[in-house]
């Protein structure tokens, strides 16, 4: 049977929020290091050794946090409804027109039909947004599943998904609807694992939080040192490595996960900051943004200082970003609030005249 936590259903958990934060400032390092900086190369590797290693380290704990983020919606269960996705949707629609309109008028963007385009999301951007929408979908279909099903069967499952996903893609890719793990059938994998954990606790559970980080932290050093030597002889095998869908990365992210949940702690700073966290993508992944402004200035910091100096001015940069998007969340929350009052007034005005 399902475990209960004690706290009330309506009270944010702090452990996993606080994981929350941790995750979308991993996807800042992430972007900040081997998406704008580029993967290590030969050359580099044998001039600067010390600073390609730490690069390749802290990507390696980084990778993470797509994975962490769907076991987290799989380990409380995505429960549709209109205004839980009303309210989604509105966040995103927020940030790509409020943005796109600001940096217009500051003449740092264009008016263009491809923008118009990627406000409505009919482009490539935010693939994580879509992917998501799409196990939202799915979701009701998958907890129907999973309420029906033994244990025996949601591990035939699993099994079979991840040695699915692992051979068709990872050690062979082959299959396109699988992309390295950038797509609703991975979610769905990590999804259902994430429910038969909270559901049936295992061995897994069973570790105590020091322990789980060290498996989480020796997955990740082990990522880093096989792609270091590796590097300069395949650019594919780091390609791998580093991939949503690797074997190696779903565990991290699995024994970071579980650690979390192990906390017990419970912070409303924590839990409000958290609120905003997605933001943090949203912002600086927008697509006026990312590359013309966030890309090029890590490029540049990296250009202009030695790693030492990169690595605490692009840690106060990342920093910075994450204040500006949780502050400009509190606007979105503001609209939204604002919007929903004059809905609900609307429509009782129109029902006084409804026979």
């Amino acid at each position: 049977m399902e475990q209960h936590t004690s706290l009330p259903k309506q009270t944010r958990q702090s452990n996993f929020e606080l994981l929350r934060i941790i995750a979308m400032f991993f996807v800042l390092l992430v972007h900040c290091d081997f998406y704008s900086l580029g993967v290590p190369k030969e050359l580099d590797i044998q001039m600067y050794p010390l600073s390609s290693f730490s690069r390749f380290m802290v990507e390696a704990f980084a990778i993470v946090c797509v994975n962490v983020f769907v076991l987290i919606s799989g380990w409380f269960g995505i429960k549709p409804s209109l205004k839980g996705f009303a309210n989604f949707i509105f966040q995103c629609f927020f940030f790509l027109f409020f943005i796109y309109l600001i940096l217009m008028l500051c003449g740092v963007s264009k008016y263009s039909k491809t923008g118009l385009l990627n406000c409505f999301l009919f482009m490539e951007n935010w693939w994580f947004v879509k992917a998501y929408i799409g196990l939202y979908i799915l979701s009701p279909i998958l907890n129907t599943f999973i309420e029906n099903s033994g244990k025996k069967q949601l591990q035939i499952v699993l099994v079979s998904f991840f040695v699915f996903q692992s051979l068709y893609g990872w050690i062979i890719p082959s299959v396109n609807f699988i992309c390295d793990g950038y797509s609703t059938f991975s979610f769905i994998g990590l999804y259902l694992l994430a429910r038969y954990i909270k559901l049936y606790p295992n061995t897994l559970m069973r570790l105590q939080i020091k322990q789980d980080l060290l498996i989480y932290a020796l997955l990740s050093v082990t990522i880093a040192l096989v792609a270091f030597f590796r590097a300069s002889h395949s650019a594919t095998i780091v390609e791998r490595l580093y991939s949503y869908a690797s074997p190696l990365v779903i565990l991290s992210s699995l024994y970071l996960f579980i650690a979390f949940s192990k906390l017990r702690i419970q912070n409303n700073f924590v839990n409000k900051i958290a609120s905003s966290a997605f933001a943090v993508y949203l912002l600086h992944t927008h697509f006026a943004v990312f590359d013309p402004i966030f890309k090029e200035s890590i490029i540049y910091l990296g250009n202009s200082y030695a790693s030492v100096q990169f690595g605490i001015i692009a840690f106060i940069f990342l920093i910075a970003i994450f204040i500006v998007a949780v502050l400009l969340d509190q606007l979105r929350m503001m609209a939204y609030k604002y919007l929903n009052q004059f809905m609900q007034k609307a429509t009782h005005k129109a029902n006084r005249f409804i026979p």
